[in-house]
């Protein structure tokens, strides 16, 4: 049987229709406002969006590389919501990338395990980072000059590690959630305090620079088992540990700490 012949045009055409399909298939969109994002992507420009969130991550195949990118609201909403279990956030630039100019800069929800690192969440209106689920990760990262709070934890078992809450109109590390660890961080000239515990239970707050506040630590609202250690915590215009417990020191550890001002002997 004779093998039918295909028209050299129509052959090329077909080869280039294939080549096209193939690279279509394979190709990854821009990540636009209002995304959801449920696999590993990269920012190529910088987005400013009016929809909130502006950017969701899915965990727990949902990443995002900001590439050194900027997202920004209007003004109002969240910046970048993670949601689900172990969504990832990186900014890939030098140094960070940024979310700036919404309510709320980065909101870690869900179920929580997520991971940021080498974000910048600054001049937002109320809070940089908010960590509302458990189990959280924020790395060499910053929640600074926004008009509320810097870093918001209500979550239990988050870890701050090796960030920054600098300039803030509130506080620069505010912690209700149990089972806190700050550690290797700095935290100054906030308006009010540069770390709060506000009825955390177990948390550890260690290694830490809080300087030129307000108050510098504050442990308030009764909270128990925690361990405030080697904590430079010296040049606040108030006072720079402050026990609000009733009777202060007990049930929680105070010690190596560096600094002048204290609200009981009892803090070392």
């Amino acid at each position: 049987m004779k093998s039918k012949k295909i028209h050299p045009v129509k052959s090329a055409f077909i080869v280039l229709a294939g080549a096209i399909g193939m690279s279509l298939s394979g190709m990854t969109l821009a990540v636009s406002c209002g995304d959801t994002i449920d696999t590993p992507e990269a920012l190529d420009s910088d987005l400013n969006c009016a929809v909130s969130p502006a950017v969701t991550i899915m965990g727990p195949s949902g990443s995002l590389n900001f590439n050194g990118f900027t997202i920004s609201c209007d003004g109002d909403g969240v910046g970048v919501k993670l949601v689900g279990s172990m969504a990832r956030i990186t900014g890939g630039g030098t140094p960070f990338g940024f979310v700036q100019l919404c309510d709320t800069g980065v909101f870690l929800e869900g179920t929580g395990s997520h991971y940021v690192s080498d974000i910048s969440a600054d001049q937002n209106s109320r809070i940089g980072i908010s960590m509302v689920s458990d189990g959280n990760f924020l790395l060499d990262s910053q929640g600074s000059n926004n008009s509320g709070i810097g870093i918001a934890v209500s979550g239990d078992n988050n870890t701050i590690a090796a960030s920054s809450a600098n300039n803030n109109q509130l506080d620069g590390i505010a912690v209700v959630g149990n089972g806190a660890v700050i550690a290797r961080s700095f935290a100054i000239t906030n308006s009010l305090a540069g770390i709060v515990l506000s009825g955390s239970d177990n948390s550890v707050v260690t290694q830490n620079t809080a300087t030129s506040n307000t108050y510098g630590i504050v442990l308030e609202r009764q909270g128990q088992g925690n361990f405030i250690i080697a904590n430079d915590a010296n040049t606040n215009f108030s006072t720079d540990l402050v026990d609000d417990n009733v009777p202060p020191c007990v049930g929680n550890t105070w010690f190596l700490n560096d600094f002048v001002t204290a609200s009981d002997p009892c803090i070392n």
